[in-house]
């Protein structure tokens, strides 16, 4: 991403959030952080903590990965719900694609990521790792 790409995006989150515009899904400080992530990537440059978050996320969506196969889900559309947030889908996405409110989504997702992060705790479904 080029960095007059960077500064544009910058300047409408700003405009946004002036305005007092507020995306449940997206965040200044979130763009901010992406943006500072993709631009010091591009040239190669990475931070110890930028490389410690990438490891904590990918250790973090390895177990989701292997919560999603394990897990005993209440019902199918839990499990696609979990599924295409581990894919990475946003809310109104997913309930788009299942047929229920972002909020709805937003309650199954706490509920599963409870669960997760219950099993990630107890190593309960990671014991062969």
């Amino acid at each position: 991403m080029s960095a007059d790409l960077l500064k544009l995006r910058r300047e409408w989150a700003k405009r946004l959030k002036d305005s007092g515009f507020h995306d449940i899904e997206s965040f200044a400080e979130t763009i901010e952080k992406a943006d500072s992530y993709r631009l010091n990537a591009s040239k190669g440059a990475r931070s110890a903590k930028q490389d410690e978050d990438a490891a904590n996320g990918e250790s973090y969506y390895r177990a989701a990965g292997i919560f999603l196969h394990q897990y005993q889900f209440a019902c199918e559309t839990d499990r696609t719900v979990f599924a295409l947030w581990a894919e990475g889908a946003s809310y109104r996405d997913i309930g788009r694609r299942v047929g229920m409110a972002a909020s709805t989504v937003h309650k199954v997702l706490h509920r599963l990521r409870l669960a997760l992060d219950a099993a990630i705790t107890d190593r309960t479904m990671f014991a062969d790792d």
